[in-house]
């Protein structure tokens, strides 16, 4: 073999490893910087994502302290205590359904006593249904409860006491659409909408 193809053949032996080499450490660089960026941008999303959430709750937690502050609610049911009038149940079931067909937010309104016997709920298989342990030690509004509701979809189950002249009454409680909570954890804004088995 001349020298002139020795020395390309050493060259060739020499250059070829040392090209995959750089070629890999530049690759895994632009891989590492790509990589970087998709993080930084998965951790400004994921506090956008927060703050609608938090914006939200929010919004659920100022439905149900409309529901709390409904002082004709609060008159009829404080009355109907008193007197078992059926008539003035009937009324707040009115109220509640009107509320909810208002307000598509709401999946269900139910009043309870302090028994924790359902008195009025637009669902009408709810009504006296019994519950002592829902009631127990309820102090403000909250949210109990997350489950998948009949669409599939969460729905949130919160609470509140009825207080009427600092004398509580009883309890208002509600079942929330939650599936504005999973618009929000698909939307990935810059980086297109992902399902929760892409992420």
């Amino acid at each position: 073999m001349k020298i002139r193809n020795k020395i390309i053949a050493v060259v060739i032996t020499v250059s070829v490893p040392l090209i995959l080499i750089s070629s890999f450490i530049i690759n895994r660089e632009l891989l590492h910087e790509a990589l970087k960026e998709r993080e930084e941008d998965l951790i400004a999303i994921s506090k956008i994502q927060a703050s609608r959430i938090n914006l939200m709750y929010d919004r659920y937690m100022d439905n149900m302290i409309m529901l709390k502050n409904r002082t004709t609610t609060k008159k009829r049911l404080a009355l109907y205590l008193e007197t078992k009038d059926y008539d003035l149940i009937a009324k707040i079931g009115e109220t509640l359904h009107e509320v909810k067909e208002t307000n598509s937010i709401f999946h269900k309104i139910s009043v309870f006593d302090l028994s924790g016997k359902v008195v009025a709920s637009t669902d009408k298989t709810e009504i006296d249904s019994n519950d002592a342990s829902f009631v127990k030690d309820l102090k403000d509004c909250s949210l109990i409860d997350i489950f998948q509701g009949k669409d599939g979809e969460p729905d949130f189950h919160f609470s509140c006491p009825l207080t009427l002249n600092g004398k509580t009454l009883g309890i208002v409680s509600a079942v929330i659409d939650g599936h504005y909570v999973l618009e929000i954890t698909s939307d990935y804004t810059a980086l297109g909408n992902y399902s929760g088995s892409q992420i």
